[in-house]
């Protein structure tokens, strides 16, 4: 990081931690504006427009829930960055920012490096990597998570759920939330008709049209869905992306065109103008004159090429006449700023486009656009910074979701939140053959006291399930493999993807790495160097030396059974974490198992669905 950036956190008092990682940040080049309250952010917004925007904590949950949702709904914070810096655990706050489509939750007495490693991948601008900590214990504990979603129109059948899931058409959802509790339910069934990747409404980057029904018993429960859509009645929205630079010309934008009528985008910035538009899939433009010629207009003829020609582009400004494009769009000059934006619109473009034209569209304020769409899902490998998930639909990249599993429940008493940093199709093995996607994920929302509990919790496990059952290993065979030989064998790696495990290295050799757990990953959190520049000897986390417990446990087994161990190392930690995590979470056996069934069925046996869409050009 080069060149000097800018970035908002609101702050009311900083803290010893919040002070010491603006230092960090100012040592890179970062400008940090600490600023009070949300009354400050709007009114310095507005000069400034910032891509980055780090929330803080130290209001009660009332007092935040609002404003954040406030600006993430607000038109021209459509492509801010929100960071929730995260001091001490708040599960009602962080659920907010999940459901909001935050870019990250953060907390803030991570360690430097971490912490900025954390801040440089939120923050981004394109896609980026960053690894998960290491060792990992595997294991195989049952487990169910949660993927927030956006519903931003309904009718009596149909729904439109905005999601970073990408589950293959025919699939069927289980889905918490505004309309279960409207009806009455605790979850909703739907049936996923199509996908798509345009017409998007939230910060999510994938659409599903779902239909929707609940059980015959409680047809009467849709009543309440009914008065909902007799209310607000059935019409469509008309959707604007604008590119404009002059704040007087945003700001009358903003006001005078009603958002029961209207869905306005502001572009961030003069890059984003050139792809963002796709996903929005807008009835028209409105730019600002400057930003369609000389040096923007490459980026606006660029922009263009990806847009329908029937949609019209409003060019405003004294030069809007002078402005020219090769494509075949329609160019509306609009030099004057109209008195009645709405009426002007609406004469210009007639009948707005839709999906549905007789939906009932979901103010973002109301409750009934928040969404959750359950699965279950089994543990693989656990650390207390990262996690690796197997799951029956694919997980999108950069994505937040929530995460109940027993392991979480006796360490924290909590679900935790997790972000997707890669997900690919594993190996079929027949105890996963139900879970056939992988995805590999940081743990976001466990602060210091949170961390320890967790490695604490792991260390426990394994000495009261893995230990016992080692001391009561037979002695080895004549023919036993010694240690020497061991050593000088190759490296096993079993796997699929980047989640590489070394099963066959000798307990001697994992006493190098940062944790003495029986399972070593070939994986390391590495600096993005192409933006920060970060001390490769930093100590990466505290939470290491915790694991000295289970290292101490190990050295009291005799030499003769470490051996025997490390013929059979991979399959009995699986073996035994499987018997620890047994329990259930919930009652959600016969749901999964139906969903996979008729998935089965409808691709006469295969698991491989569709290759999805690309994903987000950010994380």
């Amino acid at each position: 990081m080069s060149s000097t950036k800018e970035i908002y956190w609101v702050c009311r008092e900083p803290s010893a931690d919040v002070q010491q990682k603006v230092g960090l940040l100012e040592k890179y080049h970062i400008t940090v504006r600490i600023l009070p309250d949300f009354a400050t952010l709007l009114r310095s917004y507005s000069e400034s427009r910032l891509n980055t925007i780090i929330l803080g904590d130290d209001d009660d949950e009332e007092a935040l829930e609002l404003p954040m949702m406030k600006l993430s709904n607000h038109p021209e914070y459509s492509g801010v960055r929100f960071i929730l810096s995260l001091s001490k655990p708040r599960p009602v706050l962080v659920k907010k920012a999940v459901d909001l489509g935050f870019r990250d939750i953060i907390p803030v007495d991570l360690p430097d490096s971490q912490w900025l490693r954390r801040y440089a991948f939120a923050s981004s601008g394109r896609p980026t990597e960053l690894l998960p900590s290491h060792p990992q214990m595997s294991m195989q504990g049952i487990a169910s998570v949660q993927i927030p979603g956006r519903i931003a129109w309904i009718t009596a059948k149909e729904l439109w759920l905005e999601t970073r899931l990408l589950p293959p058409v025919g699939s069927e959802l289980s889905l918490s939330g505004g309309l279960a509790d409207i009806v009455g339910l605790k979850q909703i069934r739907l049936k996923v008709l199509n996908r798509y990747r345009s017409h998007l409404h939230f910060r999510y980057s994938e659409a599903l049209l779902c239909s929707w029904d609940v059980p015959v018993a409680y047809k009467m429960r849709k009543n309440a869905v009914q008065e909902f859509i007799e209310k607000e009645g059935s019409f469509a929205h008309y959707r604007f992306y604008a590119i404009i630079r002059n704040r007087e010309i945003r700001n009358s934008l903003v006001k005078k065109l009603p958002s029961d009528r209207f869905q306005l985008t502001v572009a961030l910035n003069k890059n984003n103008m050139i792809q963002e538009p796709r996903f929005i899939s807008p009835d028209a433009i409105i730019i600002e004159d400057k930003m369609c010629q000389g040096a923007n207009q490459a980026n606006f003829d660029e922009m263009l090429k990806h847009l329908d020609h029937q949609i019209p582009v409003f060019v405003m400004g004294e030069a809007a006449r002078s402005v020219q494009t090769e494509t075949p769009h329609r160019l509306i000059p609009v030099v004057t700023p109209p008195e009645d934006y709405p009426q002007f619109f609406e004469t210009h473009l007639g009948t707005p486009k839709a999906v549905n034209l007789d939906a009932t569209q979901i103010p973002k304020n109301n409750a009934l656009s928040f969404a959750t769409i359950n699965l279950p899902a089994r543990i693989l490998n656990l650390h207390p910074d990262s996690i690796e998930l197997a799951s029956a639909f694919p997980l999108g990249r950069f994505g937040l979701f929530g995460i109940d599993a027993p392991i979480f429940q006796q360490s924290v008493g909590q679900r935790v939140h997790g972000k997707v940093l890669d997900t690919w199709e594993g190996d079929h093995q027949a105890v996963l053959k139900d879970f056939p996607f992988h995805a590999r994920a940081l743990l976001v929302d466990l602060t210091r006291d949170a961390r320890t509990q967790v490695a604490h919790a792991l260390v426990e496990l394994f000495k009261n399930q893995m230990l016992p059952k080692l001391k009561e290993a037979p002695a080895p065979v004549a023919e036993a493999i010694v240690e020497d030989e061991v050593r000088a064998a190759p490296v096993d790696i079993v796997g699929a993807g980047p989640m590489r495990t070394e099963i066959s290295r000798p307990l001697r050799d994992l006493v190098e790495g940062p944790a003495p757990i029986l399972t070593a990953l070939d994986t390391e959190i590495r600096p993005l160097e192409e933006q920060i520049g970060i001390d490769r000897n930093y100590q990466e986390s505290g939470i290491a030396g915790l694991f000295e417990a289970l290292w101490d446990g190990i050295l009291i087994i005799p030499k003769e059974v470490k051996i025997t161990v490390l013929v059979a190392l991979g399959l009995g930690i699986a073996i035994a974490m499987a018997l620890a995590q047994k329990d259930p979470v919930g009652n959600q056996g016969a749901i999964f198992t139906e969903q996979l069934k008729k998935y089965e069925q409808m691709h006469n046996g295969s698991r491989r669905s569709d290759s999805p869409a690309s994903e987000d050009a950010t994380p």
